[in-house]
């Protein structure tokens, strides 16, 4: 399992690759993290993009994220929002409050929308895990690549910066909104 197999080197080559892309390296808020898993394999890796003014941690949060399915036959990406703190709720619960945020959201963000993210709850990681099933409740927006069928680099690029620029655009806006007041109080509890 340690740093030195096959799939944490894939992850380190990710990383770099969106570490160095003009829009990610040309803001000194970003930071980008990735997880194969900590001790034992990942049910769901991901490689998420952080906004260190709105948090630092994908515990809590509203962040862009690419979530690797567990059969490994696809990867969303998504702008999603972190689980942790609401896991200590009874799950029925924790999702109602992860929809209701994502739709808060979702009104916010038209133009994603008309680039082809999907705005639906509908992200399907095909595991049975209950980390796994927060993880598709999280999301706001999402686009699926198939290991078949991805789009070339320039695609996944596009996508990348539409996401990101959305996100950054949300934390950005006049502080006076009260949507994106109480948006922003999400980021924060």
């Amino acid at each position: 399992f340690g740093g030195e197999n096959e799939v944490a080197e894939i992850f380190r080559t990710l990383k770099e690759a969106v570490e160095s892309l003009p829009t990610v390296a040309g803001n000194e808020h970003l930071k980008v993290v990735a997880s194969y898993g900590k001790g034992n394999w990942a049910t769901i890796p991901w490689l998420s993009i952080l906004d260190r003014r709105e948090t630092t941690t994908t515990q809590r949060g509203v962040y862009v994220v690419y979530l690797f399915s567990e059969a490994g036959d696809g990867v969303y990406l998504t702008l999603a929002q972190g689980i942790t703190e609401l896991e200590s709720l009874h799950r029925k619960e924790a999702v109602r409050k992860l929809n209701d945020r994502a739709e808060g959201v979702r009104a916010l963000i038209p133009s994603l929308a008309e680039a082809g993210f999907d705005f639906s709850a509908g992200i399907d990681l095909r595991s049975k895990g209950s980390k796994a099933r927060m993880y598709e409740a999280s999301a706001i927006a999402s686009k699926y690549y198939g290991v078949n069928e991805l789009p070339s680099d320039e695609s996944l690029i596009v996508d990348l910066e539409a996401a990101l620029q959305e996100h950054l655009r949300l934390f950005e806006a006049d502080t006076h909104d009260d949507t994106l007041f109480a948006l922003r109080q999400v980021a924060v509890n």
